[in-house]
């Protein structure tokens, strides 16, 4: 029977049951913004409270480190699911067999994901795993540490690396993340003081261990210079990423010219006439394409709705159905508010869709498949009218900025704007020169010669050439090129827009209008003090003159002493679009193996897991075999024997046996009650004080003595308490390693 505590020891004892907890609990404040959901509140409170009760059992009854570990493990696969995975069981408690293997990954894989999805990611498939693993390890270990009176001091330390970690997976942009850290500091520093001995002495000393820190940190935060505050999620790569070059608008002119403009590529429900869907926004430019490259190819998945960023425009709730979209892209009447796809792929839709905020972009690794469809809501950007542009002013969104200006932009946005001085008024102007002067040809049959791509050179050649013939393509690039010339972050759109007078419903679910490509274009936005709005930049359709213009665009150079070098200018094919430009994304992998590989990843990770928790007990049993070896086989007989007296006390104090040193052989057998300790104790002493030497027969005789004794000795133990004395590392005690490791397995209570 266990001593009763002292009142100290209990007043400690239950200060450490409520404050510890609570510093687990503050230290994963972090995580809030990340998830946002009354779901990471229960996840988090269940393991500290499933923490703290393992803790206190543990220290209760003495187990040792291998004992709570494992009870750590079963207690967090019997919870994990219904608590971190609901949606994965039966009535909300009884785990699946999905289930079991989603968690075991989770394990693995789930911190990873944690920041490569947009936030918040609430209960989003596994993704409440880490917050379980972190309360509940950070609670078992802390709580234990601060109930054992010699190791109360270390209890700081699993809260502090639950809030390191915490800060780590957090969002980029902090959510009050220092006076977090300074909750938690004060929490444990009033710990460290008030565990310690009472009365006016403890209260200084804790007031004096919050309030200088605290002054040090803030006197620091005052002199030194701010710096950007980095986490995992600013640093990870994302899992999906879009080559740099990848671009739709290089396939513009197959849409909307031949039999391809009659081909049904989508319908949608919900929509008016006028109404734009986007295919892809591009926001670099090198010279040869305009690409989703720089901040826009960040794409992650979405766990639910997200906040819209524009401040303006009208809400759009649709429904698309495809019929005919090539590459990855995934067509969206609005910046995305939230999507959900529908059908019998809708699963697999889901796991593969990846959408860029910054590109109001969405994706699909392996592409969309003819009649999967989705259930879209979002907000508009508002499409302005010339007149609207002259009073808006530049955002302050960072865009990459073009690589290459072609030839002919700085000259036209001069000749056009001189006379203008506000941002609005220069934009308004270039864009009304640039309709008034273009004509607009696909280079189809019967129209006049126009060739497709976009490149620099390509653009040069529309600012150059009069008449100025061009299509949506080349348009919407110069357009974008003059805006960023004026001061305007831009970027150019390619999609679709509902024609005028199509009969869309938004009351029928199934009233739709189908769209071909002959409805595709291609549009730019800007980003102004109000957010991204889209202007139309293509001329109207109108014959095209073959006289050449009277005031063809001169082109400005700059001045120099010398000749300026020639230069070398990328071209575009006519037709063909570069191979680079064409290239998607990498392949879906076979989705049985994927299984396959996942599988094998968990198994590989779990059996890693459980050769690390085991070695210390292999490497136990390894040094026993080898020492029982080394005494059996050596070379004279009296050393055989005297070996077999040591392995009889190593084997007597393996199981739970305290032998005194200073007894004297007989005496040390008598504490063994087996027939043969006896008989081996005279054997032995025979052999040391004889004058001859011993014979073969005795070395035998005395080996099978020590066998008979063990055999004895393990005949009323249980299998556990068999394989408890075999892994006891009683008899190693005067060795580095079995000093280790005896303070993992615990201290036993002699024997005898």
């Amino acid at each position: 029977m266990k001593a009763a505590l002292h009142p100290g020891a209990t007043r400690i004892n239950a200060l450490a049951l409520a404050v510890i907890p609570l510093a687990v609990i503050v230290s994963l404040a972090p995580l809030w913004p990340v998830y946002a959901t009354t779901a990471a509140v229960i996840v988090v409170a269940a393991g500290v409270i499933l923490g703290t009760t393992i803790a206190a059992v543990s220290v209760r009854f003495s187990w040792s480190l291998l004992r709570t570990t494992l009870v750590t493990l079963a207690v967090f696969a019997v919870v994990g699911v219904p608590l971190a995975i609901p949606s994965k069981t039966l009535f909300g408690v009884v785990p699946t067999f999905d289930g079991l293997l989603s968690l075991a990954s989770a394990v693995v894989l789930s911190w990873k994901q944690l920041v490569t999805v947009v936030t918040p990611v609430a209960s989003y498939e596994a993704l409440l795993v880490p917050a379980l693993i972190l309360s509940l390890v950070a609670s078992v270990a802390a709580v234990s540490l601060a109930l054992r009176p010699k190791r109360r001091a270390l209890a700081v330390v699993p809260p502090l690396f639950s809030l390191g970690i915490a800060i780590w997976l957090g969002p980029v942009r902090g959510f009050e993340v220092v006076a977090i850290a300074g909750a938690v500091f004060v929490v444990l520093v009033v710990w460290l003081a008030l565990s310690g001995p009472r009365g006016a002495r403890g209260i200084l000393r804790a007031l004096g261990v919050v309030a200088v820190p605290m002054l040090i940190a803030a006197v620091l935060l005052a002199l030194l210079p701010s710096t950007p505050r980095t986490v995992w999620r600013a640093l990870i790569e994302q899992p999906f990423v879009l080559q740099t070059d990848t671009s739709p608008l290089v396939e513009y002119r197959s849409f909307v010219t031949g039999a391809a403009a009659s081909d049904v590529i989508l319908s949608a429900t919900g929509l008016s006439a006028g109404s734009r869907i986007s295919l892809a926004t591009l926001d670099s430019y090198n010279g040869v394409v305009y690409s989703v490259g720089g901040t826009a190819a960040d794409f992650t998945r979405v766990p639910g709705p997200i906040p819209t960023d524009t401040q303006q425009g009208d809400s759009v709730d649709s429904r698309i159905t495809i019929a005919n979209v090539s590459g990855p892209w995934v067509p969206l009447p609005a910046e995305l508010g939230s999507i959900r796809f529908v059908g019998p792929d809708a699963n697999a839709v889901t796991a593969s869709f990846y959408y860029s905020r910054t590109a109001d972009t969405g994706a699909v690794m392996g592409g969309l498949h003819s009649g999967d469809r989705y259930d879209v809501t979002g907000v508009a950007h508002p499409l302005m009218s010339l007149t609207d542009v002259q009073n808006l002013s530049p955002g302050l969104v960072a865009a990459p900025a073009p690589s290459v200006i072609p030839d002919g932009i700085d000259a036209f946005v001069t000749n056009n704007s001189q006379s203008f001085t506000s941002p609005g008024q220069r934009l308004s102007a270039v864009l009304a020169a640039l309709l008034a002067d273009g004509y607009v040809s696909n280079g189809g049959t019967g129209e006049a010669a126009s060739r497709s791509g976009h490149g620099s050179e390509r653009i040069t050649q529309l600012f150059t050439e009069a008449p100025m013939i061009g299509d949506g393509e080349q348009y919407a690039v110069a357009a974008a090129l003059l805006a960023t010339q004026i001061g305007f972050p831009s970027r150019v759109v390619m999609g679709l827009v509902v024609p005028s007078g199509s009969a869309v419903s938004t009351n029928v679910p199934d009233s739709g209008v189908s769209l071909t490509g002959a409805n595709m274009s291609a549009w730019i936005e800007v980003s102004t003090a109000q957010g991204w709005v889209a202007i139309d930049p293509n001329p109207e359709v109108r014959p095209i003159p073959a006289k050449l213009r009277d005031d063809p665009t001169t082109v400005s150079r700059p001045q120099s002493g010398a000749e300026p070098p020639p230069v070398d200018v990328p071209r575009v094919q006519d037709e063909t679009p570069p191979e680079a430009a064409a290239g998607e994304l990498t392949p879906v992998a076979d989705p049985l193996l994927a299984l396959v590989g996942t599988i094998v990843t968990v198994a590989a990770s779990v059996l890693l897991a459980l050769g690390l928790i085991v070695s210390p007990f292999l490497s136990v049993l390894a040094l026993k075999a080898r020492r029982r070896a080394r005494r059996r086989t050596a070379e004279l007989p009296g050393d055989r024997v005297r070996g077999a007296w040591d392995e009889f006390t190593d084997t007597a104090a393996d199981h739970g046996f305290a032998l005194a040193a200073s007894s004297t052989r007989r005496e040390m057998a008598r504490n063994v009650p087996q027939d043969r300790s006896v008989a081996l104790a005279k054997l032995a002493d025979r052999v040391q004080f004889a004058p001859a030497e011993p014979t073969e027969t005795q070395a035998e005789e005395a080996w099978r003595f020590v066998e008979q004794v063990r055999e004895g000795l393990d005949a009323p133990l249980t299998r556990a308490q068999r394989v408890r004395s075999k892994v006891s590392v009683a008899s190693l005690g005067h060795t580095t390693l079995g000093r280790f490791l005896s303070r993992i397995q615990g201290r036993r209570r002699p024997r005898g």
